[in-house]
């Protein structure tokens, strides 16, 4: 997931958590909604120790920048972020098809079926080429 998410644009998150980037870093903040995303409440220590869950998923710099912040309180409705990563995640389809990959070689790489990646491609009017590509001379 969170691989999918560093290659979308930041403008694509939503602003809760582009001002968590703001604070923590980008890496840490995906982090944070890989393991956290859709939680309503995840409290935060004031005092901040290397063992604490958030350290030892977001590494220990990162979760003491939270602790400065949200110490004593709960980080509230941490995003999924479910549409920035369906379109960074059909943005590797288009990329990959565009690098000459089959759909079916595409569709374990991006957590697919075969049919999922041809319905992508149709949205995006790439399927004709495709098929033209796999089949010469039968299209």
């Amino acid at each position: 997931m969170t691989n999918a998410l560093r290659d979308a644009p930041l403008s694509a998150l939503p602003e809760s958590l582009r001002d968590m980037v703001d604070l923590i870093g980008l890496p840490a903040a995906l982090k944070l909604v890989e393991r956290w995303g859709g939680i309503t409440a995840v409290y935060v220590p004031k005092d901040m120790t290397p063992g604490h869950d958030l350290a030892r998923e977001l590494g220990y710099p990162a979760a003491l920048k939270l602790s400065s912040v949200y110490g004593g309180d709960c980080l509230r409705n941490i995003p999924r972020c479910a549409g920035a990563l369906r379109a960074a995640r059909d943005r590797q389809v288009l990329r990959l098809r565009a690098e000459n990959m089959a759909p079916r070689d595409i569709a374990p790489l991006v957590g697919l079926t075969e049919r999922w990646v041809w319905e992508i491609l149709n949205r995006a009017g790439e399927a004709e080429r495709s098929r033209q590509i796999m089949l010469p001379g039968l299209g």
